[in-house]
């Protein structure tokens, strides 16, 4: 009898745990999205060049999508602003400024993603970045 009751106590224990499967879930913060800051670098346009700087998607975790990069481009001295990039999704934001040899570029990037948890869209700066071209 007392091994009847044990295979029966034994299989109706596997019965109510079965087998499980793991899987890649986020971290218990908010998740992680990288983006990449590309400092800028002289490229030739139409025979003009142009200093270029790029802030795209990177690495993300699984419940977490890009939605926004933006990247500006200034001349360290200069009155103006210089000049920002934007772009939505997985695309990168692609900047092309006046070029001036010698100038000290300073470029600075955010990127921003969704998650399907609060707070919902997560965003980071990136820079700046001083570049001398």
């Amino acid at each position: 009898m007392l091994a009847v009751f044990s295979a029966v106590l034994g299989i109706a224990l596997t019965g109510a745990y079965p087998a499980s499967v793991s899987s890649a879930s986020p971290s218990d913060g908010a998740g992680q999205c990288s983006f990449v800051l590309t400092p800028p670098a002289v490229v030739q346009i139409s025979g003009a060049r142009f200093a270029r700087a790029i802030m795209e998607p990177g690495a993300c975790e699984l419940e977490i999508l890009p939605n926004f990069s933006e990247i500006c481009l200034s001349i360290e001295g200069e009155d103006s602003a210089g000049k920002c990039a934007t772009n939505s999704g997985w695309r990168p934001a692609i900047l092309d400024y006046t070029y001036r040899q010698g100038a000290t570029y300073i470029v600075k990037g955010q990127g921003c993603a969704d998650v399907f948890k609060p707070p919902y869209t997560i965003c980071q700066n990136y820079g700046p970045l001083r570049v001398t071209l």
